[in-house]
């Protein structure tokens, strides 16, 4: 890494002031020299976390391979997790989860704006289980529909405020099939 004895040392004190790792155990150690001296020892996981922390805070090269080799990990979960047609949607289940409604009330939801826009909610609908493990329906719909059913719901002001603020973190999840961090409006 080539960061000096005294350097690290700095680096590992104010990162264990600010609570950021724990202080780990110090042990003995011979330099080339033969004169004794003091080394951090970093074991086990907690230790493995600590220590990338430290070169991380001073090696900027290994903090930018961390992030390189972060956003590789997560562009792989999120290939998983895309359907195989590539076509990305959102479950009326997911919908609910976000906006902290009903499903059955998302249900209505979707089912009223299907009507309105006169398409067949068959096209969209599906099956998932349940947490008793019994097969409930759900819709899975493409974007353009998810933030229709946003913006009807907006308009027409009979949801909770939460389908508004989560918004953009529902449509969020659409703008470049990765993993995007929104945070609530």
């Amino acid at each position: 890494m080539g960061s000096r004895h005294d350097n690290v040392k700095i680096a590992v004190e104010r990162l264990t002031a600010r609570l950021v790792i724990q202080f780990p155990p110090v042990g003995e150690k011979s330099s080339s020299q033969g004169r004794p001296g003091l080394e951090y020892l970093f074991q086990g996981n907690q230790g493995k976390r600590d220590s990338i922390i430290v070169v991380a805070q001073l090696s900027p090269e290994f903090t930018a391979a961390l992030v390189d080799r972060w956003q590789e990990l997560e562009a792989e979960v999120v290939k998983a997790l895309l359907p195989q047609d590539d076509v990305v949607t959102m479950s009326s289940v997911e919908i609910a989860e976000l906006t902290k409604k009903n499903h059955k009330n998302v249900m209505a939801d979707i089912r009223t704006m299907l009507e309105a826009l006169g398409i067949q909610s068959a096209e969209f609908s599906a099956d998932y289980t349940d947490s008793r493990n019994r097969p409930m329906p759900c819709f899975h719909l493409p974007r353009d529909l998810t933030e229709t059913l946003i913006e009807s719901v907006r308009q027409n002001r009979r949801s909770s405020p939460l389908y508004v603020r989560k918004g953009y973190c529902i449509t969020g999840i659409y703008a470049t099939k990765e993993l995007v961090y929104a945070y609530p409006l």
